[in-house]
């Protein structure tokens, strides 16, 4: 039984558990990805292929047309149901960055575990993982709160309710994940460029994407400024040994920090899960010690079960677009621009 435990906390280590919840949302993803893929080859092979249903959860990989889904819903009160599903997880998404601080980036982020996995091969073949100096790492981080304030800019501010709302219902946007995988199945050598030099940046930089240019993590690191979920630190129970700062994936001195407020925290635990002292570092909820174990992921898992299940019972999970529009729109997609 003492082994049983023993390996039982060996298997719910938080890093190992973190690691362990990305690779299955990635498998998730990939089986999403492969039913869409179904589902669109159905149509533009006018029916003579298999049929798939289509899975709302692609939507998510489409956060531009849910913000201008945001914006027409705010200006005219009209929930988007071309993209519903994308919406709802815009906004679950920012929910989760208020009451987990940025947890989606560490844990879900199917973007953020691959170049975090390309970050780790890069330190594994030079040895160690490099940092930029601070005198050019601060103003690079500013570049995704640049991107992040154009868009919001574009779509939120200067964009009319009645502008919003036409091309949520254009038949741009009705395919637009549509196009979004021919993109990708079809890249121009620029597209492979800057493709390359963002793996290639993560396998030198750690978390080069996140940390400088991803305007969705920009957005969730402003939003969880505002959390009251924090990491915690006891003085009088540290030992200053610093082993939370050297594994903290995003620089932060958490053995300075009586509490880790920064916009950059994702709320991967690392520093909890390294720290030899007990309660010494914690995460706290208004002051409460919170979750830090495997109930902490469960828990952040069961939020966006929650919020799709609901969705689905109040008619805001699948599209509204009849089946006869995709077999029109679809063998089309090359037609159809911004």
């Amino acid at each position: 039984m003492i082994r049983f435990r023993q390996k039982l906390n060996q298997i719910l280590h938080l890093p190992i558990l973190r690691h362990f919840t990305q690779v299955a949302f990635a498998l998730f993803l990939l089986i999403v990805g492969w039913q869409f893929y179904g589902f669109v080859r159905y149509f533009a092979t006018l029916g003579q292929s298999e049929y798939y249903n289509r899975p709302p959860v692609v939507e998510a990989f489409l956060p531009i047309s849910a913000l201008v889904g945001l914006k027409s819903w705010l200006s005219n009160g009209i929930f988007d149901q071309v993209h519903p599903a994308g919406l709802v997880l815009l906004l679950t998404i920012v929910g989760v960055a208020f009451l987990f601080r940025k947890a989606f980036c560490s844990w879900i982020c199917p973007i953020g575990a691959l170049f975090e996995a390309t970050s780790k091969l890069g330190k594994l073949i030079m040895g160690k993982s490099r940092r930029l100096p601070f005198w050019l790492d601060y103003p690079l981080m500013s570049l995704k709160y640049i991107l992040l304030a154009f868009f919001v800019k574009f779509v939120l501010i200067d964009m009319p309710g009645q502008a919003a709302l036409a091309f949520t219902q254009s038949p741009y946007n009705m395919i637009s994940d549509v196009k979004m995988m021919n993109f990708f199945f079809n890249l121009s050598s620029t597209g492979l460029i800057v493709i390359f030099c963002l793996f290639l940046g993560s396998f030198f930089l750690h978390s080069f994407w996140c940390r400088y240019l991803c305007p969705y993590g920009a957005l969730l690191g402003l939003v969880s400024w505002l959390s009251p979920m924090y990491v915690a630190r006891n003085k009088e129970l540290c030992i200053d040994c610093g082993k939370c700062d050297k594994v903290c994936p995003n620089s932060i001195q958490v053995s300075c920090k009586d509490k880790v407020l920064s916009p950059e925290c994702t709320a991967c635990l690392n520093c909890i899960s390294s720290c030899p002292k007990h309660k010494a570092l914690e995460i706290r909820l208004l002051g409460w010690v919170f979750l830090k174990d495997w109930r902490f992921p469960l828990l952040l898992v069961m939020v966006f079960v929650i919020v799709s299940t609901i969705a689905k019972f109040t008619g805001n999970w699948y599209t509204q677009v009849p089946e006869e529009m995709f077999r029109i729109l679809i063998p089309r997609a090359d037609e159809f621009n911004h």
